[in-house]
């Protein structure tokens, strides 16, 4: 194939929307990861296909990656954006819902990289890319598990940034934080979603997407695409006693309530 391969995986979510929308309007083959059937057929362009696999399966993940390199070859991007959250306290919070967390947010975008670098060495260079959080650099209540793997994520991928630049490595591993997004992942008014106190700081999906994708074509290391993920990371290491107040003041009693339980 003589177009340029990007995935992503996620592609029915927010941000991977947008991401595909981008990117084929870019000139790219885009290959959509997700669970949803439905979403996938959306996208009625001849430079998209999409994907079912269930990234909380070893196997899945497997048979989905050799797949794409059998049909369309080694991807030139491959973008790790699928991410589940479940806001709840952490006693709260079941082994079994924290451990589907870790395996989307954590396990998934792991094995990805465990595969996707190599195949991309031996190809002569690429970029793998992981949608992280502000989440995974602050920590924040109800959020335990979320951060917990965006947190292990970011870690991940900073290691192996330092390890693929010492063996002088062609592909290019690139980290992503944002912070707050208009997406599904923030469900605005509900017992459980986003603090409606905090919408007016919400950065659209559009322009998060475009910024990604600049960064990613400038080969930065670190994007982190909002404004006010940037503010937050500025609270965190000038005042955190402020950002801490600050959290309380967002959540909202229904999830007080859940902290109190």
């Amino acid at each position: 194939m003589s177009k340029r391969v990007v995935v992503v995986t996620g592609a029915c979510g927010g941000l991977g929307q947008e991401f595909v929308k981008q990117y084929i309007k870019k000139g790219y083959f885009v290959i959509g990861v997700d669970l949803s059937v439905e979403c996938l057929k959306v996208h009625e362009d001849p430079n998209f296909y999409g994907v079912i696999c269930d990234l909380t399966s070893e196997k899945k993940i497997d048979h989905m990656l050799e797949s794409i390199v059998r049909d369309y070859g080694v991807p030139d991007i491959w973008i790790n954006n699928a991410g589940i959250v479940t806001m709840d306290s952490f006693s709260n919070e079941s082994e079994k819902q924290i451990k589907k967390v870790m395996k989307v947010n954590f396990d998934a975008p792991m094995r990805l990289m465990k595969k996707t670098i190599p195949l991309m060495e031996e190809n002569g260079g690429g970029k793998v890319v992981n949608i992280s959080s502000v989440a995974g650099l602050i920590s924040a209540p109800i959020l335990s598990s979320y951060c917990a793997s965006k947190f292990a994520l970011v870690g991940l991928t900073e290691s192996v940034q330092q390890e693929l630049a010492l063996k002088g490595s062609p592909v290019s591993l690139i980290l992503v934080c944002p912070g707050f997004i208009k997406t599904e992942l923030i469900k605005l008014g509900q017992e459980r979603g986003f603090p409606e106190q905090l919408k007016p700081f919400l950065s659209n999906s559009d322009q998060a997407v475009k910024k990604i994708i600049d960064g990613i074509e400038k080969n930065k290391k670190f994007i982190d695409p909002t404004i006010n993920g940037k503010v937050l990371q500025a609270l965190n290491r000038f005042g955190p006693g402020l950002l801490n107040k600050a959290k309380r003041f967002a959540l909202p009693n229904s999830l007080m309530s859940r902290i109190k339980d």
